[in-house]
């Protein structure tokens, strides 16, 4: 027993724990046009790399940074943002970050810094530098009351700069994000080195430095989907006590202030059966059997919430090599069915884990490439590159396959983008919210890779690279057409439904054919989609009018619509009267 929980051993490793959980696909779903883009779904790449992000980032974001900051801009006497701009603002933004400079100034200039530095001449992006630091200087994210109210304290007063952010990217990606069946939970760190911390009432409120972290700053507790790697929820680290009481229990509700906090991140997938995966700061039995009773799977490494926890035991086995792994479980009274396992795995270190799923027999050995001093008798002998193949149990195989998307994630923004780094503010909430910017911006480049990535892709330069695709996104945001308009005879001011990027909002879109080529040799299906006649203008297409094809206008379902971007407008207008 271990704190009146009784441990039995596991004779047989193949015995699973719980029921067997299947592969779900992870999707984006699009309320515009009904659509859902999942893996691979785009291999076409019809949608643009602007609209991805119009799907990831809130719409309601989108409209409270205009009205916020078109509140302080008009105040100040200066002219008032459109949508338009505010993409390109977004866009310019981007753009700083492809550039080495000084001073943010100088990428407005004309004139080369040297020899073999060309200008960045951003006037070309027709955003003047005057314009840009005037949304710059008052840029507003979320609402906060120009005075303080009395029964609001100043850490939540500083927090509301921030918090309207959060609950509308939450609110967001639980409606429009289909997760995968695995879940990952970890923590980000938005960079701040500035004025701040819980004992001075200015700056950031709760300012956390840890040592395994890279950077510190603002800590950000989240959730991704364990197989794209998609952001799903936020949740502020707003107190000392947040940060330093995960193994602490909550006195109103008995539970660990980490599985509290656990609970909250996984809140809007409960009761469907989804494997969660955390790290030490989650992990405990207690968080197992919670999220067991929420319908959730749970795996998790255990190191300091050891209460409930076969530790003593499972630290005394004898193991030597790497890849042995012994296990023990828990199971309910009066019940031979395994609730828990709790088992001990050898890499170069021992790893304890706490499981309601899987089970310990052999899954996919990992692979690694290392150096080894083969020979040790002479010790002027190169050493030799060796594979390290170490067996894994499933459990084990699951957690490490998911693990590490948070991770990844945060790398992406910190030293792919570079958001935080390039440009420097003053100000704490900017940085936060910059931060999150940042992660909605890697998450477009998630969702694209993911939509448009063919297994042909794998391991050739099919795929575009993030750095590319950041400079393109970037290109897309500048030259958007929102604010473009057209003149007809009684209408003036309309919205320009020419804009190919544009297309995707309407409901009535184009889409690219799930037909595919045929090898004309051996008859059989190609990877390639098939290419169709433009009903207008005969060009070739791999695109059709979605609505054509379910109304069944030009016959049965193999006598698709094709339409190229040119001519869909024109079709919108004579068949579907949509102009």
């Amino acid at each position: 027993g271990n704190h009146g929980t009784r441990w039995f051993k596991l004779e047989d490793p193949r015995l699973p724990i719980g029921p067997p959980v299947p592969n779900q696909q992870w999707g984006i779903r699009c309320p515009a046009t009904n659509e859902t883009f999942r893996h691979g779904s785009d291999s076409g790449r019809s949608v643009s790399r602007l609209n991805y992000f119009l799907l990831l980032c809130p719409p309601e974001q989108l409209t409270a940074m205009i009205d916020l900051t078109n509140a302080k801009l008009m105040a100040k006497g200066a002219k008032a943002l459109t949508k338009g701009e505010m993409l390109k603002f977004i866009g310019v933004v981007m753009l700083c970050t492809r550039f080495e400079f000084r001073e943010r100034a100088s990428l407005w200039s004309t004139t080369a810094s040297g020899k073999y530095q060309p200008a960045a001449c951003f006037g070309k992006t027709g955003m003047a530098r005057k314009h840009f630091d005037a949304i710059w200087g008052n840029l507003t994210f979320s609402y906060q009351p120009d005075q303080r109210p009395d029964d609001v304290s100043s850490e939540t007063y500083r927090w509301q700069r921030v918090k309207g952010f959060v609950d509308r990217f939450n609110e967001h990606r639980a409606q429009q994000i289909i997760p995968s069946d695995r879940l990952c939970v970890d923590e980000s760190m938005a960079r701040w080195y500035g004025k701040g911390g819980y004992w001075i009432n200015h700056g950031l409120p709760q300012y956390v430095a840890i040592d395994r972290k890279p950077e510190a700053g603002c800590e950000i507790q989240n959730t991704a989907c364990g197989r794209s790697g998609i952001m799903l929820r936020l949740k502020l680290v707003e107190t000392a006590e947040s940060e330093s009481a995960h193994a602490e229990v909550d006195a109103d509700t008995g539970l660990l202030h980490g599985t509290k906090v656990l609970k909250f991140l996984v809140m809007p997938w409960v009761r469907t059966g989804r494997i969660v995966c955390a790290d030490s700061y989650f992990a405990s039995v207690p968080a197992a059997a919670e999220l067991k009773r929420l319908g959730l799977h749970f795996i998790g490494v255990v190191k300091t919430a050891s209460r409930m926890f076969p530790q003593d035991y499972l630290a005394r086995l004898e193991l030597f090599n790497r890849g042995e792994r012994e296990g023990v479980y828990c199971k309910a009274e009066g019940s031979d069915d395994p609730l828990f396992m709790a088992f001990v795995w050898v890499d170069r270190n021992r790893r304890y884990f706490i499981s309601t799923t899987s089970s310990l027999e052999d899954g996919e050995a990992y692979s690694r490439v290392r150096w080894r001093q083969v020979n040790t008798e002479d010790p002027n002998v190169f050493p030799e590159r060796m594979e390290l193949v170490v067996p894994q149990p499933k459990a084990a195989e699951i957690y490490y396959s998911c693990c590490a998307m948070i991770d990844r994630h945060n790398r992406c923004r910190q030293d792919d983008l570079m958001l935080e780094k390039k440009l420097g503010t003053m100000d704490w909430s900017m940085r936060v919210n910059m931060s999150i910017l940042g992660m909605i911006i890697v998450d477009t480049w998630l969702a694209y890779d993911g939509c448009t990535r063919t297994m042909n892709d794998y391991g050739s330069n099919g795929r575009e690279k993030q750095s590319k695709f950041y400079e393109l996104l970037a290109e897309e945001l500048i030259d958007n057409s929102f604010d473009q308009v057209r003149t007809r005879a009684g209408r003036a001011d309309e919205p320009n439904n020419n804009d190919p990027d544009q297309l995707l909002l309407s409901p009535i879109h184009v889409t690219p054919t799930k037909r595919k080529r045929h090898n004309k040799a051996t008859g059989l299906e190609t990877a390639h989609a098939f290419q169709g006649r433009c009903q207008d203008c005969l060009g070739k297409s791999t695109l059709v009018c979605s609505d054509c094809n379910r109304m069944g206008i030009h016959g049965t379902s193999n006598k698709e619509t094709f339409m190229c971007k040119k001519c869909f407008p024109a079709h919108l207008l004579l068949v579907h009267s949509i102009t």
